[in-house]
């Protein structure tokens, strides 16, 4: 009850004394009950002003009509009674109840919950003021399929502008798909679980178990070449863009991203900072990455994101999927993000979703932080994607945190499917991959399947700009098999992986790997030179530990030897030790145009020898402490100098070498003659 006071006045605003007054229910002449004077005693209707034209009277919380009577005066006003004092929260059952509830009769500020969601009536309509249970819609987790009921709750939120769907503490049954909204959090808490498992179709593709999805505008043409280094593209009218957008801009060629297994077409994701409407210019937030600019004559073209999901974050849920539903088939995927910006997957637990079990794709600032994957282990020969996390065509990705189980790739960038390449470009940048544990055991280590587990940790040649840190890789084929360009990989630790710790295969550049661990591998390193980019430059080998290897060889860089070539090649610091190799390579194998240092390092109980070099051209070799046997052929401008080694065997073919000041327990000299190479200062201990 709140006590209100009034005055009775006429049209000039004087008091009128003793006026008549009459309180309905709002919007009609039903007299309202319930009204008390200011004593606390019932006050019949009508009843009067005083002497002084005051009125006074309380009544119950809500909205009434007050009617004033004086002689030819009559007038209403619209009265809210509220008492701050009192809980006047009502409890109902549904979001039925509360549609079927008299609202008219409820003032602002009347809040109502239901199943422990909160909503507060203003201006006339509900506004939810906490998270929406699972129970405001019906959803139980029962058994049944609520796939509809869960739908209902993500459009409420859609519609509203978005909120917190809690679904924590059910087990919920689906048997549809379920798709999101912009500025929804769908939280389980750790205990909300979300069922796919009944389902008998798999879905994947551009469709998720769970999907937020964005919408782009069409296609449109770029009016001049965007050239690398330079942040502007042209378009006939480029009063369609503002400032702010999202934009994505493509062409119809690979540009400098070959890759024959996947859909790739050169683009970035940028946001536009400016629009210069009179020379028809978008000036973008960075520079146009693409090595061949965007041409015209290859369908340069943008598209603006018009309506990216924003602010998603999925956190606390776990999701079931159904797993293989036939050997050697696709499976689902689970969470789908397309078009997003401002997303986080995060303290989720994926099951059985065995196509790719979290993906973001065209998203800008992205995070999948502390979730759990885990896909079926298969033990026979499997070609189909089977993922972890994937990314493409995205920029500024966290992946943090996150354990893999049973992926054929833990963490991959891209692989779009021929039927996706044309809606999304697929190149990433600006990618940060840490704190990371993921384990193979795609199958049983002696069987076929086992090969296809590939790699711990890999991209395609669709991504730069990529930062791999503070990973753990464990019991994969490969362990990290880095294809492209810009990469740090440094603070890692693989093991256990069959083949290899390290795979370099693909058009790889201007690469780091610093500090890594990398122990009982089939192989330590390994290097594969692509045949449509030979060139491999800036490869740097810092720090690292090499340690108790049984593959074919340990570390080997193979480059082809007419065409290929790697300039700037650092090898210093590394601990290479235990390899139990006996064939022809070393612990360290050097073979093709490789230009650059090898320093500091420590190698020894290498089966096979320590260091092998052939044909490399202007490599410095120094400061080594080399325990095993040292071999150098037909390479050109080598200098070995101040180095420890168990033997050193210089073979025919070098020409241009200096060899000075090492020590040596045994020095084979097979083409003393040549005078082009020149000998000072060695200790021969032997």
């Amino acid at each position: 009850m709140e006590l209100k006071h009034f005055f009775a006045q006429d049209i000039e605003g004087n008091v009128i004394p003793n006026a008549t007054v009459y309180v309905y229910e709002a919007g009609g002449t039903t007299i309202a009950t319930g009204l008390e004077d200011k004593d606390g005693n019932p006050l019949p209707v009508p009843f009067y002003a005083n002497e002084d034209g005051l009125i006074q009277f309380a009544a119950p919380d809500g909205v009434y009509d007050m009617r004033v009577v004086d002689g030819l005066r009559d007038y209403t006003l619209k009265v809210q009674a509220f008492d701050a004092n009192l809980v006047r929260t009502i409890n109902v059952d549904s979001m039925t109840k509360l549609d079927e509830m008299n609202s008219s009769a409820l003032m602002d500020g009347q809040t109502v919950s239901i199943q422990g969601s909160i909503f507060t009536r203003s201006a006339g309509q509900w506004r939810l003021d906490s998270l929406l249970t699972a129970g405001a819609f019906g959803i139980l987790g029962n058994g049944e399929d609520e796939t509809k009921r869960v739908q209902a709750a993500m459009d409420y939120l859609g519609e509203i502008g978005g909120g917190t769907l809690d679904i924590s503490g059910r087990h919920i049954t689906l048997l549809g798909k379920i798709n999101g909204h912009s500025n929804t959090r769908l939280y389980g808490g750790g205990t909300g679980v979300l069922d796919f498992s009944q389902r008998t179709e798999p879905v994947n593709g551009d469709q998720a178990l769970v999907t937020f999805r964005g919408t782009s505008s069409p296609v449109i043409l770029l009016t001049q070449d965007a050239v690398y280094g330079q942040n502007a593209i042209h378009v006939h009218d480029a009063s369609q863009f503002k400032e702010g957008d999202l934009v994505e801009v493509s062409m119809n060629d690979e540009g400098s991203y070959p890759d024959t297994s996947v859909g790739v077409k050169s683009g970035q994701l940028n946001i536009v900072q400016q629009v210069d409407v009179s020379n028809n210019r978008i000036i973008l937030d960075t520079i146009i990455y693409e090595l061949k600019g965007y041409s015209v004559a290859n369908g340069a073209r943008v598209r603006i994101v018009e309506h990216p999901v924003e602010n998603i974050i999925i956190e606390g849920l776990r999701v079931i999927g159904g797993g293989r539903p036939v050997e050697n088939s696709g499976g689902d995927l689970g969470i789908g993000i397309f078009f997003g910006r401002n997303v986080s997957v995060r303290d989720c637990v994926m099951e059985r979703c065995d196509g790719k079990s979290i993906e973001v794709i065209s998203c800008y600032h992205a995070s999948i932080e502390n979730n759990e994957v885990y896909l079926d282990k298969i033990g026979t020969t499997n070609s189909k994607v089977s993922y972890g996390i994937s990314y493409s065509s995205s920029y500024f990705v966290d992946i943090t945190h996150n354990k893999v189980v049973n992926a054929r790739h833990g963490i991959i960038s891209s692989h779009l499917s021929s039927s996706l390449d044309n809606k999304y470009y697929g190149v990433s940048r600006f990618i940060n991959i840490e704190g990371n544990f993921i384990t193979g055991n795609y199958g049983d280590l002696s069987s076929s399947g086992y090969s296809s587990s590939h790699a711990g940790i890999a991209t395609h040649t669709d991504v730069e700009h990529l930062k791999i840190k503070g990973n753990t890789v464990s019991g994969c084929y490969l362990g990290i098999n880095p294809r492209t360009w810009f990469i740090d990989i440094e603070g890692n630790t693989i093991e256990g992986c069959k083949s290899h710790g390290i795979y370099l295969s693909g058009s790889f550049h201007n690469l780091l790997f610093k500090n890594n661990v990398v122990r009982e591998c089939g192989s330590f390193l390994g290097f594969q030179s692509s045949t449509s980019e030979n060139q491999h430059d800036n490869l740097v080998f810092e720090g690292n530990h090499f340690v108790s290897s049984n593959g074919v060889f340990s570390i080997a860089f193979s480059e082809d030897i007419e065409t290929g070539i790697s300039r700037g090649f650092v090898f210093k610091g590394n601990v290479v030790a235990g390899s139990r190799y006996t064939g022809s390579y070393n612990a360290v194998t050097i073979l093709g145009r490789v230009s650059g240092i090898i320093e500091g390092n420590i190698l020894y109980d290498n089966a096979s020898g320590d260091l092998r070099v052939e044909r490399a051209t202007g490599l410095y070799i120094t400061d080594n402490r080399m325990e095993g046997g040292v071999s150098i052929q037909e390479t050109d401008k080598t200098w070995l100098i101040n180095n420890l080694a168990g033997s050193v065997g210089l073979s025919k073919g070098n020409t241009n070498m200096l060899v000075e000041g090492n020590n040596v327990k045994k020095l084979i000299l097979n083409d003393p003659s040549n005078h082009s190479n020149f000998f000072s200062g060695n200790t021969i201990l032997g």
